[in-house]
């Protein structure tokens, strides 16, 4: 993340809440700057093959994550498609029946597929 942002405090605090309770977290942060992520801006488009916004916003923190992880390990595993599977957007809290709630599921589990790395031009 970015030096000294929400997400980077909320993880520096994880660690030492694991690390606390006798775990050996190894947290190798990855610091990036807002000109780092706007120069990798036409990589992510080239290799999406999409100029869509909202792929290319969530594409950028998976591909610093992949890029940093890529030193030490073969495979990452991520939380894509979570909050599409167990209603974690918080929008779902307005929903006043659980019908509500399965069938916003079920609309968007099916856009899934055209999601990160989906092709979507064909």
């Amino acid at each position: 993340g970015m030096e000294d942002s929400p997400d980077m405090m909320a993880a520096k605090a994880m660690v030492d809440a694991l690390n606390q309770d006798g775990h050996n977290v190894d947290h190798r942060p990855r610091i990036f700057t807002g000109k780092e992520v706007f120069d990798l801006i036409p990589k992510i488009v080239f290799h999406m093959e999409t100029y869509e916004a909202e792929l290319i916003r969530s594409a950028i923190p998976n591909w610093l994550l992949a890029e940093r992880a890529g030193a030490d390990v073969k495979m990452v595993l991520t939380g894509e498609g979570a909050d599409e599977l167990f209603a974690g957007y918080l929008y779902f809290m307005d929903a006043q029946a659980p019908a509500q709630v399965q069938t916003e599921l079920k609309r968007i589990y099916n856009m899934l597929g055209d999601i990160n790395l989906q092709n979507r031009s064909h």
